[in-house]
């Protein structure tokens, strides 16, 4: 801390999701009150399968799977592994304390889990949910931000779709 501080820098953890670009523009449009109060916010994720080694091109596209990442012993799972990214972007969109979470999860057959679910209240009166997927088959939105005056969705990592009005 006192190193960055002695020259000026930014200090933070290691949340490299939140500059996303769906994610940066959706929190513009929740901050510039697009969708007015929000009252709902929804983020999924969904990785299709066993967990790959990275590339220089893409990460989890590799030949070889990633063992420790779905091994007990190792904290693996999607709780641990994908977690932490769709609750940081959930907490962000509310900017509101947390009052009551509950959550709820699958374990695989190697004792790790492949789904996590997660609610969560709010301060301000809005509601929150994560959910995290092993597979899905079919990916649901990424993000989906309900407001007294609209909704915004990011469906696919490339795009965003709004309906404004109440």
């Amino acid at each position: 801390i006192a190193l960055a501080q002695d020259h000026g820098l930014t200090l933070m953890v290691h949340q490299q999701r939140r500059f996303e670009a769906d994610f940066q523009r959706m929190l513009e449009l929740v901050a510039a009150g697009a969708v007015g109060d929000p009252w709902r916010i929804v983020v999924n994720r969904t990785h299709q399968g066993l967990y790959q080694s990275s590339t220089p091109q893409a990460p989890h596209v590799g030949a070889d799977v990633l063992p420790w990442v779905h091994e007990p012993a190792s904290g693996g799972g999607v709780g641990r592994i994908i977690g932490p990214h769709p609750v940081d972007h959930m907490l962000t969109l509310a900017g509101s304390e947390v009052v009551a979470v509950d959550g709820r999860t699958r374990i695989d057959a190697g004792g790790v889990d492949e789904w996590i679910s997660i609610d969560v209240d709010f301060a301000s009166g809005a509601s929150g949910h994560v959910e995290v997927f092993r597979r899905s088959g079919i990916a649901p939105p990424r993000f989906v931000v309900y407001g007294s005056g609209g909704t915004i969705v990011a469906p696919d990592g490339r795009s965003l779709e709004i309906e404004q009005g109440g």
